[in-house]
């Protein structure tokens, strides 16, 4: 069941960026794409309401502390979408949220 589910993919901006603005933007911050639908019909693929999202993800590898149990616990966490700021964008239009998980 994906119903209402949003999947994230998150890059780092090292490469994104243009030089003049990497002094101003935090190593830990990486920009996100997500994809979501919502209304799926039971037993029948087609997607009623197909749902993008541009946001923001925290590298919390990059975040101070480097003993081997804080290196472990960053790397599992990692894997999670904490909520963030993000902009929805749809069929029916665009939403900007505060925090969207």
């Amino acid at each position: 069941d994906y119903d209402g589910m949003t999947f994230w993919l998150s890059a780092d901006t090292d490469w994104l960026l243009p030089a003049s603005l990497k002094p101003y933007w935090p190593d830990w911050l990486n920009l996100a794409l997500g994809y979501g639908a919502r209304d799926l019909p039971q037993g029948n693929m087609e997607l009623k309401y197909r749902t993008w999202y541009l946001g923001l993800d925290y590298n919390l590898e990059k975040l101070p502390g480097d003993t081997p149990f804080l290196k472990s616990l960053k790397s599992m966490l990692n894997a999670i979408h904490f909520p963030a700021p993000a902009l929805r964008i749809g069929e029916d239009g665009q939403v900007f949220y505060l925090l969207k998980l």
